[in-house]
């Protein structure tokens, strides 16, 4: 009898998931209406509005729809020119927003473009976010044809006036908005495109047993078996119990095999050496980019030497991530295997800013799933300039368990 394939796709509350919605953060001065403006272009009351200046102390994420762009998460921050100690440290929680974001939208009043305009706008430039700029509030005094032409000319963009009182112009706004937003906030390019033609069978291997209660497959499995329909393969599931009956009943040898890294060497049992198989978590890891230094790197971990320190960089806020909870094993594994002990560091990158990374000799990063490819670069690019060793959770997992070389040739050919 055929095994029936029971597949559960779950909603996720957060649309954190595989579908990718445009990340646009609101910067701006105390009072310049960034709540407001944020209610007025969703027609929404998310955003809580006072007429009491700095009066938002954490950056607020509101999911919602924008007329004529679709489902985006919105991100509402606390003023750009705040001051003290406080004030600081909320304008550093600002700026953590900047490693997430896709677009930038900054208001601006009373034609007021000064040092906290431009210092937020040169960390715009860093981070490469396409951004517009905003005369917030032009019912009380509307931009200047002299601060319009001198920002346009300066950082080439647009300057728009809006008023949240009077959203007369707000067409105009959201075209432009929809205009400067890139294309890849909006969709995902494939995971596998690259790596299988059409009408390969793929085979795709589960562990009997899983943690998670109410589905068969995880979010990185239903992705990547999305991913395989599209680019018209065949996917085939198979239980690593069921795995010799499918692959009797299968009447060619599949193209490609991918295969949890806790399981893999008892798959590979059923192949000959020749046989591509690879994990999930490395499919996913040479999808979201800076795969080939990781790569090169992984093989540098043979060079760490006893109480040297390595920093783990989670770069997801998910909890429930498979990554997140197998940490603590990781650090266990890699001092196994190197027989020394080392200082480990968890940073997660969305509640910490990085720390002097100099005093670290090698970095891994996990937990990435949730990220676009963009974000993932913006959280990687000063790490990269640093050129200290990196890799990913992934990619020592099989390296430390001794499956790394077989389980990267399909990205090597």
């Amino acid at each position: 009898m055929n095994q029936q394939l029971n597949i559960s796709f779950t909603q996720n509350t957060n649309c954190e998931k595989a579908d990718i919605f445009p990340y646009i953060g609101i910067f701006g001065r105390k009072n310049s209406g960034k709540s407001s403006f944020i209610n007025a272009i969703t027609n929404q009351e998310f955003a809580p509005i006072s007429k009491v200046a700095g009066s938002t102390k954490e950056p607020g994420k509101y999911i919602t729809t924008i007329e004529n762009i679709g489902n985006v998460i919105i991100y509402d921050t606390s003023g750009i020119d705040d001051y003290g100690e406080a004030g600081e440290k909320r304008i550093q929680k600002t700026k953590s927003i900047l490693k997430k974001i896709d677009f930038a939208i900054l208001l601006i009043t009373d034609n007021l473009f000064a040092e906290s305009e431009k210092k937020i706008v040169r960390d715009f430039q860093t981070f490469a976010i396409p951004f517009i700029v905003v005369q917030n509030k032009s019912d009380l005094q509307g931009i200047s044809s002299i601060t319009k032409s001198q920002i346009e000319k300066a950082y080439l963009t647009k300057v728009i006036e809006f008023s949240c009182l009077k959203p007369t112009k707000k067409n105009e706004l959201i075209f432009e908005i929809s205009n400067m937003l890139p294309a890849e906030a909006f969709k995902t390019k494939s995971l596998l495109g690259d790596l299988v033609k059409t009408n390969d069978v793929i085979l795709l291997v589960t562990q009997d047993e899983t943690d998670i209660s109410d589905q068969i497959l995880t979010f990185t499995q239903i992705e990547i078996a999305n991913d395989l329909i599209k680019n018209a393969c065949i996917p085939i599931f198979s239980k690593l119990s069921e795995l010799k009956k499918t692959l009797e009943k299968i009447p060619i040898s599949p193209a490609l095999t991918i295969a949890p890294a806790t399981i893999y060497s008892d798959v590979a049992l059923y192949f000959p050496s020749t046989t591509m198989i690879t994990t999930y978590g490395i499919v996913m890891a040479h999808y979201k980019g800076g795969f080939e230094k990781s790569l090169s790197d992984t093989r540098k971990i043979d060079t760490l030497k006893e109480g040297d320190h390595i920093l783990i960089l989670q770069l997801s806020n998910d909890h429930t991530c498979p990554e997140f909870k197998e940490q603590n094993e990781l650090q266990i594994l890699i001092d196994g295997y190197l027989n020394k002990k080392l200082n480990y560091s968890l940073i997660n990158i969305f509640d910490s800013p990085i720390p002097d990374i100099k005093k670290y000799q090698f970095v891994i990063f996990c937990g990435c799933f949730h990220l676009t490819k963009k974000q993932i670069a913006n959280q990687l690019s000063p790490l990269f300039a640093k050129n200290i060793p990196i890799s990913s959770f992934d990619l020592i997992n099989a390296f430390v368990k001794g499956i790394f070389e077989r389980a990267t040739i399909p990205f090597k050919t």
